[in-house]
């Protein structure tokens, strides 16, 4: 009916702003990568509270998504656990059909492409955790192998690139 069809057209334009969200998640995962491989505290900082209030965004759109299908499943007499959006195609008209998939399609590619970022990222952040953690194991002298006293008082030391940095003390 006519209730069915204005839920269903919510449905799609809550499946677009998820779309959105994920992509702008996505872009802010890339600057996160970014941030980290330059080691900036700040900019990382940043990402972590735009992150945040996405995910309350995000929460929220859930929501309404629940909210829809509830609706949409009384009136296709069905359990809410019981339906997804395959189900909802079937029965809506041609048009909506098509932009439900359309929506559905583009969603799932968004997840996974900001899962795949994410995915990278954590092994990113692990490496540059591991490399600072040793940078400051170093420069705090728990571990003598990096670095070479001198005798005129400066310390060599050893970074990672194999190259010798000579560094006032």
């Amino acid at each position: 009916g006519n209730k069915m069809t204005s839920n269903i057209s919510e449905m799609i334009k809550i499946l677009e702003k998820e779309t959105t969200l994920y992509n702008q998640m996505l872009d802010l995962s890339i600057r996160e990568r970014e941030a980290m491989t330059v080691y900036s505290v700040n900019d990382i900082q940043t990402c972590h509270k735009t992150r945040k209030i996405m995910y309350g965004q995000y929460r929220e759109l859930e929501e309404n998504r629940f909210a829809l299908m509830s609706a949409i499943s009384k009136n296709m007499q069905k359990p809410v656990a019981s339906i997804n959006v395959s189900m909802i195609v079937e029965v809506a008209d041609p048009d909506e059909a098509d932009a439900l998939k359309k929506s559905r399609a583009n969603l799932k590619k968004a997840v996974e492409l900001f899962l795949r970022v994410n995915r990278e990222n954590r092994v990113i952040a692990k490496s540059s955790l591991s490399f600072i953690d040793k940078s400051v194991r170093i420069l705090s002298g728990f571990t003598p192998s990096g670095t070479v006293y001198q005798a005129n008082g400066t310390i060599q030391m050893n970074d990672y690139s194999g190259c010798r940095m000579k560094r006032e003390v």
